[in-house]
């Protein structure tokens, strides 16, 4: 990989592959959760490619890439997945959704 590329470069690939960058949250996780377990869980799912997570005070930030399923149906999902004891699942789109 060339180690010049730019943030706009990984979304064009992204673009190019079929995969697309999808955020999400799990606020308010119960104490016996970890960032690891969460995406052992969030990778057993087949439409996703890759994922980041950013553990932080109200819970954990979740970047994945997925496959060319759609956002819609693949967020309908992961909170059936992880379960519960991750604290509330909110997405990116739930949040434009309130927004507007």
């Amino acid at each position: 990989m060339n180690g010049n590329k730019t943030p706009k470069d990984s979304v064009r690939d992204s673009r190019r592959y079929g995969n697309t960058s999808h955020n999400f949250f799990f606020i308010k996780p119960e104490d016996n959760t970890s960032a690891e377990d969460l995406a052992s869980k969030l990778m057993k799912m087949e439409c996703i490619k890759e994922v980041n997570i950013k553990s932080g005070t109200l819970g954990y930030n979740v970047t994945a890439i997925f496959s060319d399923d759609s956002y819609s149906k693949v967020e309908s999902k992961i909170p059936k997945i992880v379960g519960p004891s991750y604290g509330k699942f909110v997405s990116a789109a739930m949040i434009q959704r309130v927004l507007k």
